[in-house]
């Protein structure tokens, strides 16, 4: 997790795909586990993190989303988005209540513990979303104690500023999205989290003069979680990355959201 000074063109090459996708039905739902044998894929989703996974009204999307969907298809089931907090979706899996967890999770060392993961489908990092008047000299600045550190809880960027700002202040919000306000309204001074999703952030606020800076924090992998016990679903979540990677299809859907690809 050291800190790289890169520029912008560098970051958007850093995300490399990995997988494919399809199509299929969609139902959403939170309501208690389907039995064992359900024709049900349960999907734990916590849609604050567009482009990796969002909602518009009822309808659940980008990456994430699109993903299940395939997934659910090439299994013959129907998906069922299970919606929740970010940070109950690792105790919701091992609990039973969803056969998966895909909600743009990065693979950890302390997370593997817990869980296991599918083949990673996409490679990214940590970025800083700040003010547009800020950014040419965050990179001097980012470790002053004076400079306010915002990140989402239970992420890798909330892990990322405790171990790298211990003397900063630092600020976690529930959403993504909040974080980005509190940058806007001059509460926090940058905020940590995932590409995609700073550049979204910044896409969505340009008018409030956001952008992210220069340069990447971390290099991380994205994929998704299953419970130990379950090796025929991390099969076939594997089955169908290595199936989607040949096809070339993930490259062509996540394009469709992540468009500097």
């Amino acid at each position: 997790m050291n800190q790289t000074r890169l520029s912008l063109s560098l970051l958007a090459a850093a995300l490399v795909l990995l997988g494919g996708c399809a199509t299929t039905s969609t139902s959403t739902s939170t309501a208690s586990p389907a039995p064992a044998d359900s024709k049900v894929l349960r999907v734990g989703i916590a849609p604050v993190l567009p482009p990796l996974a969002f909602k518009t009204g009822s309808d659940y999307k980008g990456v994430e989303p699109d993903l299940a969907r395939a997934l659910a298809s090439d299994l013959g089931r129907t998906v069922q988005f299970v919606e929740m907090d970010w940070e109950k979706l690792m105790d919701a899996l091992l609990r039973g209540e969803v056969d998966i967890v895909m909600s743009g999770l990065t693979i950890t060392p302390s997370r593997l513990m817990r869980v296991n993961f599918s083949k990673p489908y996409l490679r990214a990092g940590q970025t800083l979303l700040v003010r547009g008047t800020d950014a040419a000299l965050i990179q001097m600045t980012l470790f002053d104690p004076k400079t306010r550190i915002g990140a989402q809880t239970a992420t890798t960027g909330d892990f990322w500023a405790k171990q790298n700002c211990a003397r900063n202040e630092r600020k976690l919000f529930r959403t993504a999205g909040l974080g980005a306000k509190a940058l806007v309204s001059r509460q926090i001074d940058a905020f940590v989290c995932d590409a995609p999703v700073n550049w979204w952030l910044a896409s969505e606020n340009e008018a409030a003069g956001l952008t992210v800076a220069s340069g990447y924090l971390t290099e991380e992998y994205l994929g998704w979680a299953v419970r130990k016990e379950d090796a025929p679903m991390l099969e076939a979540a594997n089955r169908f990355i290595d199936q989607s990677k040949a096809s070339g299809q993930l490259r062509s859907l996540i394009k469709n959201w992540i468009p500097y690809q």
